[in-house]
């Protein structure tokens, strides 16, 4: 707000700082405020840097994100396909963002449970990731995670199962290793546990996960990755008989 009063909500570091708080949003899962923030300024991008500038191109993409979130995963999935070609072409096939933008494709697959198409998009991104950042990046472990995650909710949570742990051991060996995605991976591992039957050791950890979270100031118990691991939390309950 400071920002436009001295320079005006136009100027182009107006519209990337609301382009950030929209960014902070969509993460802390306030996703109604960032897509209000989120269609103005991405469209304010386009017209002062161009379709193609990198801003343009990775604030489009969080949108992409936070339509998901809302559930507007048809919209989300044509606007996240067109944005992968456009990224692909003018920063390659090997640039973070279309990476980033290639894992974000097929979280939406995920969410409309097109799982086929997800594995393979997710196993392309893998698979680039570790060429270009090795095995125990971060968002190589994250694609790792995903696809683990992705194979698990596919009916393979035997495969699922070796890639989850592979990513938790990795992240864990690494000190100051984030600890929200540490979380998730914890939480997909979790998941699989429970389909594979080891419900003892799925219950423990995504108990210590969902407290974690819950006592965690910046997400809570409202938080989006929050609830998904008490989702996860209440079908290993569930499996051991647990039954509040």
């Amino acid at each position: 707000e400071i920002s436009e009063r001295v320079l005006g909500e136009d100027s182009p570091l107006s519209i990337l700082i609301s382009s950030e708080l929209a960014s902070t949003y969509t993460s802390a899962g306030r996703a109604d405020e960032a897509y209000r923030i989120q269609v103005p300024t991405t469209k304010k991008l386009e017209q002062t840097f161009g379709k193609d500038h990198q801003e343009t191109l990775e604030a489009m993409r969080i949108l992409v994100i936070t339509a998901g979130d809302l559930g507007h995963l048809d919209m989300a999935l044509e606007m996240c396909t067109e944005l992968l070609v456009r990224r692909k072409r003018v920063e390659g096939s090997l640039h973070p963002g279309t990476l980033n933008t290639t894992l974000s494709l097929s979280i939406i697959n995920m969410k409309l449970e097109n799982y086929d198409v997800a594995i393979s998009q997710t196993q392309e991104a893998l698979d680039l990731y570790t060429r270009v950042n090795g095995v125990a990046d971060v968002n190589t472990l994250t694609a790792r995670t995903n696809l683990g995650l992705l194979l698990t909710l596919a009916g393979r949570p035997h495969e699922g199962e070796r890639l989850l742990r592979e990513s938790l051991a990795l992240s864990e060996a690494q000190p100051g290793f984030d600890h929200y995605r540490l979380w998730y991976f914890r939480a997909s591992l979790g998941l699989a546990l429970t389909d594979l039957g080891q419900h003892s050791e799925a219950v423990h950890l995504l108990e210590e996960t969902h407290s974690s979270q819950v006592a965690n100031e910046p997400l809570g118990p409202e938080h989006p990755m929050t609830l998904r691991t008490a989702a996860f939390l209440g079908n290993a309950l569930v499996a051991v008989g647990r039954v509040d």
